[in-house]
């Protein structure tokens, strides 16, 4: 992707998951009864829901390239990556891969990075944090991802409020990064 696209691509994905954090407040909220003590936002989702919501907006918004989720590496069919981009021939031009930041170490996200080096298309990382209470977090786990990994360069980064429920209910950072991999 061009930085034009980088851009494209990463509002899409920014603006779906910022939706997905209002519809489900306000479902839950429309069934607050029930749902006192869990997490109201997108605290609960997992690496798929995060892809399929990032899909949808991106053909939303008509995205100017073929978008395809579990797209086989173009070196290895057997490896696929969460989303992948195909150009006007319908080859792989960029690699995708999402991730949930769960662990201190980054030990998963370190490993999906090193699977995307051996690529000779475009290949890149999203990280998802769920953080603090503080979105100027957002800064200091780029740091470490940029610190701890070799080859790798943040294209974009934003954070947005979450509710959650941890013993009451509060807003927590939802940190999205978006890493180039070389």
């Amino acid at each position: 992707m061009d930085v034009n696209l980088e851009k494209l691509f990463f509002d899409a994905i920014m603006e779906a998951i910022q939706e997905e954090e209002c519809e489900l407040n306000r479902l839950f909220e429309q069934n607050s009864d029930f749902y006192k003590t869990v997490h109201h936002g997108v605290w609960q989702l997992y690496e798929t829901s995060f892809v399929y919501a990032g899909i949808k907006n991106l053909l939303r918004r008509k995205f100017p390239q073929e978008v395809c989720w579990e797209c086989p590496y173009p070196s290895n069919k057997n490896l696929h990556a969460d989303m992948g981009l195909r150009g006007v021939a319908g080859e792989v031009s960029d690699i995708i891969e999402v991730k949930l930041w769960l662990e201190d170490k980054a030990d998963k996200i370190k490993r999906d990075i090193d699977k995307l080096r051996s690529e000779a298309c475009g290949k890149y990382m999203m990280v998802i944090n769920f953080g603090g209470f503080d979105i100027a977090e957002v800064t200091e786990h780029v740091k470490f991802l940029t610190n701890t990994i070799t080859g790798i360069q943040l294209v974009q980064e934003k954070s947005f409020l979450s509710k959650t429920y941890l013993k009451e209910h509060a807003m927590r950072s939802v940190d999205v990064m978006m890493f180039k991999v070389n």
